[in-house]
């Protein structure tokens, strides 16, 4: 139980000391529920009760004596209206623990996408994409559905059943005792038997789920590559691999699950019996044996609820685990957050003084060569999450250092100054670590050693959304979301808020407006997933014209240009410059293996051949 109090927020914590009452008070309301059936089975068995004297089962009804059938008749409508109130009682109850758990599902699976995401983007390369997915949206529906509800089932009907056996207890205790000890010998065999098989049982399909969700995934992103080399007969053994072991899971839990209610039905026929056969026509033990069924009606969907609750709680107490460790991961990474708040508050105030980087070291050891300057220029203020990180001078790297967890340096010891109004061009070798380069520039990796400033300001996950708001940014591979073209080019945007006009003219400069004027439907033209209905070059395009959609005053060119021709290449940089010349404290960083992509930049960046 501590495990999953770990697991819930702070506000569901509370709220789970009232569902807890709201149980109590279900298991009373269907203790009484059954309670008032008695007055009826004494009614039945014992109808001299009412009258005083001898009478048959049913006399009441063929009586026209008032004197037994007002009684009886109003024990009836007390029965009938109370067992309606329950029933709506019991349905408000039950609003009450959904509500809950659907609440609870909701926040754990946002809580968590978002702790995944704000972890950055070294966890995420580092992490299985088919995992992730899967933890928030199966695994926190598992445990909410799974772990919660089946743990709440288990204390309701366990206060039903102590509220049962108390009673029968005091009116039978004989089948009292009887009842207790078959459930204590049913509930103990069919715990000791089942609880390590439903562990292996829970895990081995979580694994294979994870695993059919993995191999689908990835023969879809790779079709390309796995229909040319023949791959996929292979992933499609893999996958009927993971789906028996799904399926043996599903038969294996379907067959365990079938045995609790055997053996409760053979034992409950073996009280039936034993009371038969030790009272036979005794008024008494009549009446026992009405009360013994009656409570055995109740008693053994109780006992089948508890031991099937618990069986499924134990197949998915893996999730409890999966969360736990997420909580974990959460709680490090705040931490750390708030030490890197608490640094660049004491940091900050410090001055941004340039440094002389004409000469500097990569992780290749390579020489950083520098060729010509720029000119600073405007400043854009702003704070919160729409403001953006003051950028007047310069930006400073110094004593940058990278690696990977587990990996070498990709960058050692780099100083270097960019000044703003500068357009900068990065070269070297593949793998020498120039896109890893942009990713600490953007914020999206931390540095292993040394620190970025943006005018004297650390860069930190503290400041790193405000440095990204004014920043634009086109990768190797751009992403495209399942939209239209006006959505990709201001994406985070609600269709109705797009300026329109400016993703024309976005993506004028983008060198795409022939292409998009070509299209019957124009900008709302859908490009399908990831981009899938149009062409790799047109893919960049829409890359670029996002970032200058966003008026940004520094952009990041990570071999923006490798899938476009030579002509709409030399194009695009007019129109770059067009845009330098416009805005003349527009700053550009460019990463390119081909020398004549960076003729338009002032300076050059040299990280080495790797040599």
């Amino acid at each position: 139980m501590r495990k999953i109090l770990d697991i819930l927020p702070a506000g569901f914590r509370r709220r789970s000391f009232g569902i807890v009452a709201t149980l109590f008070a279900r298991a009373a309301l269907d203790f009484a529920g059954l309670a008032a059936l008695l007055p009826l089975l004494m009614l039945a068995l014992d109808p001299a009760a009412l009258s005083g004297e001898g009478a048959s089962p049913g006399a009441w009804i063929r009586s026209g004596s008032a004197s037994l059938r007002l009684p009886a008749g109003m024990i009836c409508i007390a029965v009938l209206l109370f067992t309606a109130l329950k029933a709506r009682i019991s349905l408000r109850l039950f609003r009450i623990e959904r509500n809950f758990l659907c609440d609870l599902y909701r926040t754990l699976s946002r809580r968590l996408y978002t702790a995944y995401h704000d972890r950055g983007m070294a966890f995420i390369d580092a992490s299985d994409p088919a995992t992730l997915v899967r933890n928030i949206q199966v695994v926190t529906q598992t445990f909410t559905c799974g772990v919660l509800r089946p743990a709440a089932s288990i204390l309701a009907e366990g206060m039903l059943l102590l509220l049962l056996l108390t009673a029968l207890a005091l009116h039978a205790p004989l089948a009292a005792a009887f009842v207790t000890a078959l459930f204590l010998t049913v509930g103990g065999t069919y715990g000791r038997f089942v609880r390590r098989r439903f562990d292996r049982i829970g895990a081995a399909e979580h694994r294979a789920q994870h695993d059919k969700a993995r191999i689908v995934a990835e023969t879809f992103r790779g079709y390309a590559d796995m229909e040319v080399n023949g791959a996929f007969p292979e992933m499609l053994r893999e996958f009927d691999r993971a789906l028996d072991e799904v399926v043996r899971a599903r038969a294996q839990e379907a067959a365990t699950n079938r045995m609790p209610a055997l053996f409760i039905e053979g034992g409950l026929a073996v009280g039936l019996v034993f009371l038969v056969i030790v009272g036979f026509g005794s008024k008494a033990t009549a009446l026992q044996f009405g009360l013994f069924a009656v409570a055995a009606l109740r008693l053994m969907p109780s006992i089948r609820s508890l031991l099937t609750a618990w069986t499924l709680l134990r197949r998915n107490r893996y999730t409890i685990a999966i969360l736990r460790r997420a909580a974990s991961g959460i709680a490090e990474a705040r931490v750390r957050n708030s030490g890197n708040s608490e640094c660049s508050g004491k940091e900050n105030g410090r001055s941004g003084e340039g440094i002389d980087n004409r000469v500097g070291t990569s992780g290749a050891g390579g020489k950083v060569r520098v060729i010509a300057r720029g000119t600073p220029r405007e400043k854009i203020d702003g704070d919160g999450e729409t403001g953006v990180l003051p950028f007047e001078h310069e930006i400073t790297l110094r004593g940058l250092s990278f690696r990977y967890p587990g990996g070498p340096e990709v960058i050692r010891k780099l100083d270097f100054t960019i000044r703003k109004g500068e357009r900068i061009g990065i070269r070297g070798a593949s793998g020498i670590g120039k896109s890893t380069l942009f990713q600490l520039l953007l914020g999206l990796y931390e540095p292993t050693e040394g620190e970025i400033r943006i005018d004297g300001v650390l860069l930190t996950p503290a400041t790193r959304r405000l440095w990204q708001n004014r920043i634009g940014y086109v990768p190797q591979r751009p992403f495209l979301r399942n939209g239209t073209l006006a959505e990709n080019v201001a994406p985070g945007l609600p269709s109705e808020e797009i300026d329109r006009q400016r993703v024309r003219e976005a993506l004028e400069r983008a060198q795409a407006g022939a292409f998009v004027a070509s299209l019957p439907r124009g900008i709302d033209t859908p490009v399908g997933a990831c981009g899938s209905r149009i062409s790799g070059g047109q893919r960049q395009r829409i890359a670029i014209a996002r970032a200058l959609y966003r008026q940004s005053d520094v952009l990041f060119l990570d071999e923006a240009t490798a899938a476009l021709d030579d002509r709409t290449e030399e194009a695009l940089l007019r129109s770059l410059d067009d845009l330098a010349r416009e805005h003349p404290g527009w700053t550009l960083l460019m990463i390119a293996h081909r020398a004549h992509s960076l003729i338009h930049c002032r300076r050059i960046l040299d990280l080495g051949n790797g040599d």
